[in-house]
């Protein structure tokens, strides 16, 4: 009974359709909502069952019709890397990396490994369990990184709170105003040297102004985004 029902827990489909939304959401942890990803995964989850329907009332054999969802999407989420790596392929003077090549190429690898799938008579039994197990692995990667990200998001959040509240006590003699404080960011203004070495402009004399009202002007600044 227990060696049935291993034989019957097919995971592969499902675990294969998360893992590029799960790696990508690892990747760009810093810019995105997680709640956003779940939504993705969600949507992921919902529209493999769905294609895993409909081809299970077709073939009334799970693991085949695991096998074929599966190769659905390594097909489906494969296209785009494929083809920005195959543009510079030139095979008898054809572009592997053009659509008009590469898109029959894939419908004629997807027929044949069908195909293939439909024919075979052998226990599928065995790859199904290796490709549940494959599936495990490969989304330790991204959750391992997604776990990393949000323990250390935490501690450094954390230690910032600590730096803020004990800078936060700041005492000013009896009877005087807290000074005003301007912290100004100016989108897409360069420094002076690439100014006047880009565009023959001297603007010394404005920010000469600054500084001598008390502005702070950083005279080597960097773009970390760049």
């Amino acid at each position: 009974m227990i060696r049935k029902l291993k034989n019957s827990i097919i995971l592969f489909p499902f675990l294969v359709c998360i893992y590029p939304v799960l790696a990508l959401i690892a990747h760009n942890a810093a810019e995105m909502d997680l709640g956003e990803g779940l939504r993705a995964i969600l949507g992921s989850l919902a529209l493999t069952l769905l294609v895993y329907i409909v081809l299970l009332a077709l073939t009334r054999n799970p693991i085949k019709t695991a096998l074929i969802t599966t190769l659905i999407l390594v097909l489906f989420f494969s296209y785009g890397h494929v083809n920005f790596l195959s543009r510079t392929w030139i095979i008898f003077g054809f572009s592997i990396g053009r659509h008009r090549t590469l898109i029959p190429l894939y419908i004629l690898s997807f027929a044949l490994v069908v195909w293939l799938i439909l024919k075979t008579k052998r226990d599928l039994s065995p790859l199904a369990r290796f490709l549940n197990a494959f599936g495990i692995i490969l989304l330790i990667f991204p959750i391992y990184q997604l776990v990393t990200y949000q323990v250390n998001a935490f501690y450094a959040e954390n230690e910032q709170s600590e730096a803020v509240a004990s800078n936060a006590l700041v005492s000013l003699p009896e009877n005087q105003p807290a000074p005003d404080v301007y912290y100004i960011l100016v989108d897409g203004y360069p420094r002076s040297d690439f100014i006047n070495r880009y565009f023959a402009s001297d603007n010394t004399e404005f920010l000469e102004n600054l500084e001598a009202r008390g502005f702070y002007i950083a005279k080597c600044s960097q773009d970390l985004f760049r």
